[in-house]
């Protein structure tokens, strides 16, 4: 049983909040996944900090979003928060996402270029890349693809 409220930590640099914000509300209204989004969940008035933390704690899975500035500075603290507890527990995954403009051979971070990751540089709204960001979250192997609905 799943003990943890979050499906998924958005971790991102600042520059690509829209971008990361739409994938957020497909996962949430499409895909029946629970993201940790800091928009959506940090209440005015605490303490920002340690709520990523506890919204890293209370997460299965965490996706790294890398967009055309690349990582950002505080992102950087966050992934490796995140490739630390992946170290402690083995079914914590880490997910490198490409986003639309990021580079052709992205600089991702030094223990994340070992990480399978989810490309969607195409656009947003790329089924295959949404499917295989899906089954990174949930730790299925994406098959061949989306099952076509019957």
């Amino acid at each position: 049983m799943n003990n943890k409220p979050y499906d998924v930590f958005l971790c991102y640099n600042s520059d690509d909040k829209d971008s990361v914000e739409t994938v957020a509300a497909y996962l949430k209204d499409n895909a029946d996944l629970q993201p940790w989004f800091d928009k959506w969940t940090l209440v005015p008035g605490e303490p920002w900090g340690k709520n990523l933390e506890n919204g890293l704690r209370s997460s299965r899975t965490c996706a790294v979003f890398i967009g055309k500035k690349g990582e950002g500075p505080w992102q950087k603290k966050e992934v490796d928060v995140a490739l630390r507890k992946q170290v402690k527990d083995e079914s914590f995954r880490v997910i490198p996402v490409l986003l639309p403009g990021a580079p052709k051979n992205p600089k991702l971070p030094d223990f994340l270029e070992g990480h399978m990751w989810v490309d969607l540089r195409v656009g947003l709204e790329d089924d295959d890349g949404l499917w295989r960001l899906e089954c990174g979250i949930r730790g299925e192997a994406p098959e061949r693809g989306r099952p076509k609905s019957s």
